[in-house]
């Protein structure tokens, strides 16, 4: 779990127009001492490095080594050499996604021409909390005091107090999980703005295949199914704008790495439709989260080309958000119930219009849903079974 107050002097230092933030802990504006060590160490490829040679390297004390040593391993970094005679870093994925993981300083890069690698341009400034009452309230905030575009703006929280769901709901965020949120700015065109969630729902399950090789099954119009349990959630604002854009969207994101999911149930309670949550480290065979920090590039990068091609007008055929989306899910075809404007719409989901919309065929009739939680799912027996 990441340190409350920040350890290394790595405040909110790169706002303008406001006081800093205190509650951030990291800022990828700030290149940090911790950071500066971690660096180091990844330069040495395992191998121990002399605590006096770190200690020049860095321009600083060995004390001070030793004391952003201890930081990084309360960050859950494995580094090795206690005592101050060396240190050595152990590989492994890093254990949260940092802003330094994010914006890739600090050499945790991944294979050329793939979402996988390196910086993704929507990471123009990465910011964490320890805690945080949401990411998407914080990034909203840090979004108004930036001078200047604030796209790219990317808020992490290893836990959340209030985090949002869908409907007014309590998104719960215990530590293990990828809270998250990015600012882009300015948003796709007006008329997409029903698209943006399963665009980003299908940007979030393509990072979720390419970090943690798991087929997510999608649920109209925006969770992550693995099982016929919920794994990841997305909550989307956006401002209104002139010349038929938005003038920005947050794209909100709650992924369940390794966390414990009866928690979150009982934490949840029992919300109509929701069949429990689960996680991904328990869905995916082993007892490792997948690696927060490529997960989130991942995202990021996913994300930066599903809004391109929404601001490109490109909603229709075999690439439109909504064709996309329904290849991806298995409730087309399912008879479900929707409730929606105070009322539950019942019938068989047929599929999705150019908009997004949920098409609900009853009888000889379809209903156009535009706005609604799916509360029950369930698949139809071919005739004669």
């Amino acid at each position: 779990m990441a340190p409350e107050e920040p350890l290394g002097g790595c405040t909110d230092a790169g706002r303008t127009g406001a006081a800093a933030d205190p509650g951030i802990v990291y800022d990828s504006r700030t290149e940090c001492a911790a950071e500066r060590l971690l660096l180091a160490l990844r330069d040495s490829a395992g191998a121990a490095q002399p605590a006096a040679q770190l200690a020049r390297r860095l321009g600083v004390g060995e004390d001070e080594v030793a004391l952003r040593a201890a930081e990084l391993r309360a960050l859950g970094y494995r580094v090795r050499g206690d005592g101050g005679s060396a240190y050595a870093l152990d590989r492994g994925p890093p254990p949260l996604a940092l802003p330094w993981e994010i914006v890739g300083r600090s050499g945790s890069r991944g294979g050329a021409d793939s979402p996988r690698s390196g910086a993704p341009r929507l990471a123009s400034r990465a910011v964490f909390y320890g805690t945080a009452d949401s990411t998407q309230e914080r990034a909203r905030s840090l979004a108004a005091c930036e001078d200047g575009s604030a796209n790219g703006l990317v808020v992490v929280a290893g836990t959340q107090t209030a985090g949002r769901g869908r409907m007014g709901r309590r998104w719960v965020s215990p530590p293990g999980g990828l809270w998250m949120s990015v600012v882009a700015e300015p948003g796709p065109p007006a008329d997409t703005a029903t698209l943006v969630p399963l665009a980003a729902a299908l940007a979030l399950r393509n990072a979720v295949s390419a970090a943690a090789g798991i087929e997510a099954d999608l649920k109209w119009p925006n969770d992550l199914l693995v099982g016929g349990r919920k794994v990841a959630g997305i909550l989307v604002d956006a401002s209104a704008g002139d010349a038929g854009r938005m003038d920005s969207v947050i794209v909100g994101i709650g992924v369940n790495l390794a966390v414990d999911a009866a928690e979150i149930d009982a934490a949840a309670g029992k919300p109509r439709g929701h069949a429990g949550a689960a996680s991904l480290a328990a869905r995916g065979g082993g007892a490792a989260a997948p690696d927060p920090a490529l997960l989130a590039r991942a995202f990021l990068a996913y994300l930066e080309v599903e809004l391109e091609m929404l601001a490109h007008g490109r909603v229709d055929g075999a690439h439109g958000a909504a064709r996309q989306w329904m290849a991806h899910s298995s409730m087309i075809g399912c008879e479900v119930e929707v409730e929606c404007g105070g009322r539950t719409v019942s019938g068989t989901a047929t599929g999705l219009d150019r908009d997004g919309a949920l098409l609900v065929g009853r009888g000889t009739s379809t209903e156009r849903i535009v706005a609604g939680d799916v509360t029950a799912v369930r698949r139809v027996r071919p005739s004669g079974a």
